[in-house]
């Protein structure tokens, strides 16, 4: 009664809108998780655990005595 019935002389156009929302869904993923990233690295915070990224040490170079 509600079922929709294809008329024979009916032309099949496709999925018209199944890859353009996902390469839209694509893009947004992308672009959201750069945003993310990029925010966090300028706050100096790891995106992975929340932590706060310890600076990379400089040491100064070992100095070797001569015997």
């Amino acid at each position: 009664m509600w079922r929709y019935e294809p008329k024979t002389d009916d032309e099949y156009i496709g999925n018209v809108w199944g890859w353009k929302f996902s390469m839209f869904g694509l893009a947004l993923i992308v672009g959201l998780s750069l945003a993310a990233y990029l925010v966090a690295e300028s706050r100096g915070i790891n995106i992975f655990d929340g932590n706060e990224v310890m600076p990379i040490e400089q040491s100064a170079p070992v100095q070797q005595t001569s015997k």
